[in-house]
């Protein structure tokens, strides 16, 4: 019957471990450990050896602990670094298609501006065209009155009469002028007004 040299427990066959204190039972291994000669020297690579050999049931879950570890990182890694280049890639593809949008609308707003700006520049004009309209209606309207009760025509005074025809063809032709300058524009002007005063100085 052999035993254990650490834990002297009984060993039934020659082992290389002892199943009491898991201890290595590799002799020729502790007799590499000391270098023969005058002086005992210690053989570190013979220690490393039994060293790695004791321990081995933890190194090796520790190690695989570790390359796993490691291997997770760096697929998770690898994972997250595919997901970042999909998520800019998508990011890239909305902010090509927000600056199209915003291209389109300031494109648009340029439009609007000018078509704006065009009937802003039609509008005042239409309001000049009006304003002159105006003025020359009260023209006639004064013109008429002044002849209408200040007038001393006799039936047979033509002077005063071409006066007043001439006057009043002349205020009728600038109005006429103004209501087709309007008509030019998308302002229509109303139903031309009748503008004939005292038919009997007009000769009508």
């Amino acid at each position: 019957m052999e035993y254990c040299p650490y834990c002297s427990g009984p060993l039934s066959k020659p082992l290389k471990v002892c199943p009491h204190c898991k201890k290595s039972l590799d002799l020729q291994t502790y007799q590499s450990i000391f270098k023969p000669g005058e002086t005992t020297k210690t053989n570190k690579k013979a220690l490393r050896r039994l060293w790695f050999k004791e321990h081995s049931r933890f190194l090796f879950p520790l190690l695989f602990l570790v390359v796993g570890l490691i291997l997770g990182a760096v697929a998770m890694f690898g994972y997250s670094a595919l997901r970042f280049q999909l998520k800019q890639k998508s990011m890239e593809q909305k902010i090509t298609v927000l600056n199209s949008r915003l291209s389109e609308a300031g494109t648009k707003a340029v439009s609007l501006s000018d078509s704006l700006n065009a009937s802003i520049l039609v509008r005042d004009t239409v309001i000049q065209i009006l304003a002159e309209k105006n003025k020359l209606l009260r023209q006639i309207i004064v013109f008429t009155r002044r002849m209408s009760n200040n007038s001393q025509l006799a039936p047979n005074s033509l002077n005063e009469a071409n006066y007043f025809r001439r006057n009043f063809r002349y205020l009728e032709k600038q109005y006429e002028a103004q209501r087709r300058k309007q008509e030019a524009t998308y302002f229509k002007a109303p139903k031309k007004p009748n503008l004939k005063t005292i038919p009997k100085l007009l000769g009508e």
